[in-house]
């Protein structure tokens, strides 16, 4: 369950990365936005969509990528660390 938990939360996080992103693309606030089928719309101006692809590709070097990769690196040594601390104190 734990590794469910934690995939659910990346995917939570990727979403607001992706939403700040397309926020600061529009000039729009966060709360405006709005997200059906993989598209980012902001609910006072329809005119203004972007997809989740075309974010991504735009701002691969973005920092607020940067950030959430970092972060997830993190995340990631934080949970190899703590499963070798298991794996040590079991033996």
């Amino acid at each position: 369950m734990p590794l469910l938990a934690g995939g659910a939360l990346r995917g939570a996080e990727a979403r607001a990365v992706l939403l700040q992103m397309a926020g600061e693309r529009f000039g729009s606030p966060v709360e405006r936005l709005r997200v059906k089928d993989g598209v980012v719309t902001d609910s006072g101006d329809a005119t203004k969509r972007v997809t989740y692809g075309q974010l991504v590709e735009d701002g691969a070097s973005s920092a607020i990528c940067r950030t959430f990769r970092e972060r997830m690196r993190a995340r990631s040594r934080s949970s190899a660390n703590r499963r070798a601390v298991r794996t040590r104190s079991t033996r």
